[in-house]
């Protein structure tokens, strides 16, 4: 919508991400095909969005000859060339206390009136806001979403409280535990497994969400070294992985077993 009132013939907005390359947040009038190699370097380009990027300070700037171009900013140099701009502009957007992401116009002038770039320094301002207020009202929500979570596992592990009070024999507090373990865990499988009387296997007494494979496989496993129930039953030590890679990276024979599984954290 900005394009006409600034009589640019190409925009974009970048976003410093969550890693070493930028997000497109947005273009019209550019190539997809032109913009999207330079933001996978991000701040670390030498192109104008990357260095208002990493300066914070609004630039506007004549194009000029591509070799003029190129010994300031080489990497931008075929995307400038290949959209024919006169001018361009990269206004930082500002908020959460930094610099996060950049503005840009390109436009076929050859300059830019003083009250252009007030105007064009003005919108840049209200993005920014606008993407303040958008971060604010998503942080409240994850907040609500994990207070909310919060108080429902808290009502989980209560009830799983109350019922194992009750249980009165194995069978009744492995089943408690694989159904309300479950629900309060947010889980999709849960499995009790027992040592046997000569401590060398752990048998399966209960679980939810195995599959009548797995359940078979895991009917019982050896405490061996080198595999993740057997070294939580021999050490006595809780394990967690919050991701798969984490899991298979200790345990690289799990590789194949887990490759096409669902599940992405895992707690012993």
């Amino acid at each position: 919508e900005a394009m006409p009132a600034f009589h640019a013939s190409g925009a974009w907005i970048v976003h410093g991400g969550t890693g070493v390359a930028f997000d497109v947040l947005g273009m019209r009038g550019v190539r997809e095909e032109l913009i999207l190699p330079l933001a996978m370097d991000g701040r670390r380009s030498r192109t104008l969005s990357a260095e208002v990027a990493r300066t914070g300070e609004a630039r506007f700037l004549i194009v000029g000859s591509r070799d003029e171009w190129s010994r300031v900013y080489p990497d931008s140099a075929n995307f400038v060339a290949a959209h024919q701009f006169g001018v361009l502009a990269a206004l930082p957007l500002y908020y959460a206390g930094s610099t996060r992401g950049v503005l840009a116009f390109g436009l076929p002038a050859v300059e830019l009136a003083e009250e252009d770039r007030a105007a064009m320094m003005a919108f840049a301002a209200q993005c920014s806001q606008s993407l303040e207020r958008a971060r604010l009202h998503a942080a409240e929500r994850a907040a609500r979403q994990d207070a909310e979570h919060s108080a429902n596992r808290t009502v989980h592990l209560q009830a799983l409280t109350a019922a194992l009070s009750q249980a009165l024999t194995l069978g009744e507090i492995c089943d408690i535990i694989t159904k309300e373990g479950r629900a309060a865990m947010d889980a999709d499988t849960v499995a009790v497994f027992l040592l046997d009387d000569e401590r060398r296997s752990l048998d399966l007494v209960s679980d939810v969400g195995l599959s009548d494979i797995r359940r078979q496989t895991h009917a019982r496993v050896p405490v061996e070294e080198g595999e993740p129930l057997g070294d939580a039953a021999r050490t006595g030590e809780a394990m967690f992985f919050a991701q798969l890679e984490e899991l298979t990276s200790r345990y690289p024979t799990l590789d194949a077993t887990f490759a096409s599984s669902p599940r992405h954290a895992l707690a012993i």
